[in-house]
């Protein structure tokens, strides 16, 4: 895809940033906000420049690069996510000064958000650790508002009854 000697392959690559790299760097902002667009934006390029050494044949570059872009994109904000839930776990439990009770009760919410489907799981991690906002969370899980809302109240409505059992006996 590079090819040639180094001179030509950077000044291939330089050409092929130059066209490219207004339009990715676009893509990203959109995806992962303004914040981590261009740290993504390298990694893309460094791929792109990665695979162009070994010799890969690319019929459509524009094409190659958004679909790496969608990987990265994707790649970073499933990372973003998992990040979220660990921290809001890690909160839960590093409540040191919690009495027994309490953690116990971080140790039902953790296990209920476990057995929640990973969308759902991840969605309401997002509005109630990271206190994002519907549209928000939707730009990041690329879906509708409509299904953000959605899956946080089936996730709400899951735990509701996962830790229902728990108290029923403590409210009579």
């Amino acid at each position: 895809m590079l090819g040639g000697n180094k001179t030509e392959a950077d000044c291939s690559f330089g050409e092929l940033y130059r066209r490219y790299s207004y339009r990715i760097f676009g893509y990203c902002r959109r995806m992962v906000g303004d914040d981590k667009a261009e740290d993504v934006c390298q990694e893309i390029f460094l791929s792109f420049l990665d695979h162009g050494r070994k010799q890969t044949t690319v019929i459509n570059v524009g094409s190659y690069l958004f679909r790496i872009a969608q990987n990265k994109t994707r790649r970073f904000k499933r990372e973003e996510t998992k990040l979220a839930l660990d921290e809001f776990k890690e909160e839960l439990y590093s409540a040191e000064n919690h009495n027994y009770e309490q953690r116990e009760l971080n140790q039902l919410v953790i296990n209920a958000l476990a057995l929640l489907p990973e969308d759902h799981r991840e969605t309401l991690a997002l509005q109630v650790y990271s206190g994002m906002s519907y549209k928000d969370i939707a730009t990041v899980r690329q879906v509708p508002v409509n299904t953000v809302k959605s899956h946080i109240l089936r996730a709400k409505k899951q735990i509701r009854a996962i830790l229902l059992p728990f108290f029923q006996g403590e409210s009579k």
